[in-house]
């Protein structure tokens, strides 16, 4: 069973969540944790849904690839265990840095961090 991370962002119209709650039910899907957001205007609608299946990477993103094109929307998921690779921009404080670097190597924070830029030097030493 692997657990995958779900984003979805698409233009707001009804029935969005029921075609992609329906992808996962023909994945053997199983929701860990869902959030989704719709502009007050009615515009932009937004979902992270976390959850666990059997099929593999490929096969899920298969499914999700006609969805994507029902409802013009842009969908991507990926295997939770892969850390997403983040950029830190920094400027002379270093205590978000810190807290940041701190999380990361102590697992709490799930993330790759191949670079920090600053536009001072102050924590060049980090």
């Amino acid at each position: 069973m692997t657990r995958y991370v779900l984003t979805l962002n698409s233009p707001d119209r009804p029935g969005i969540v029921n075609r992609v709650t329906g992808a996962l039910l023909e994945i053997d899907g199983n929701i860990v944790e869902s959030a989704q957001y719709g502009e007050p205007d009615g515009s932009i609608f937004a979902l992270r849904m976390v959850f666990d299946s059997p099929v593999g990477h490929e096969g899920v993103n298969s499914r999700f690839g006609p969805v994507a094109d029902d409802l013009s929307a842009t969908i991507t998921v990926r295997p939770m265990d892969v850390p997403k690779r983040a950029l830190i921009m920094v400027s002379k404080y270093d205590h978000c840095l810190l807290d940041l670097l701190f999380r990361q190597r102590n697992g709490e924070l799930a993330i790759d961090i191949p670079l920090v830029i600053s536009n001072h030097t102050d924590c060049h030493q980090l």
